[in-house]
């Protein structure tokens, strides 16, 4: 995939998504969040996904990791712990991106972006060399979590509503 920054107003984007950029931008600067760099495989972030739910006015952000997942028997041991506990556990990235993943809790808590929806961790490690942006770690010999929901809803629900079809 070859990735080019995003404009942070642009008109293609829903105008939650332009809201919410420009404060992600800041607090990923801020924090010191490194982006993935294809050539030297160093960097933490690889792709933000952004999804919106038209009805809410709210966005469903996804933070695409190059880390792999935590161990699916790791989680099952902790599950019996407090809620905190166990998503505080599981989490494998970085000390900075925690304190990221803190920061949007506490946004979507205050409602001080006034469009954060949900948080998801989608763990993509550099090392599965695959195309996908969204693969699966669940297939290896040592299953691992691809996919974690950090805060809120963990799925966004659209009501479509199409024409009716005609004879042409």
């Amino acid at each position: 995939h070859k990735l080019i920054p995003s404009s942070l107003l642009s008109p293609a984007h829903h105008i939650t998504i332009n809201s919410l950029l420009s404060k992600l931008q800041t607090l990923l600067r801020d924090e010191h969040i490194k982006a993935y760099n294809e050539s030297s495989g160093n960097g933490e972030l690889r792709y933000l996904a952004l999804n919106v739910h038209r009805d809410l006015q709210t966005v469903q952000l996804t933070l695409v990791v190059n880390r792999s997942g935590p161990k699916l028997e790791l989680q099952k041991k902790f599950s019996k712990v407090d809620s905190t506990m166990v998503r505080r556990e599981t989490y494998n990235v970085s000390n900075e991106m925690r304190k990221v993943m803190q920061i949007l809790q506490k946004w979507q808590h205050k409602n001080n972006s006034g469009v954060l929806h949900s948080l998801f961790i989608h763990y993509h490690p550099a090392s599965k060399h695959c195309n996908n942006i969204f693969g699966r770690d669940d297939v290896d010999a040592e299953p691992r979590q691809s996919w974690q929901c950090i805060f809120g809803p963990p799925e966004i629900v659209e009501h479509l509503c199409f024409p009716p079809l005609t004879d042409v």
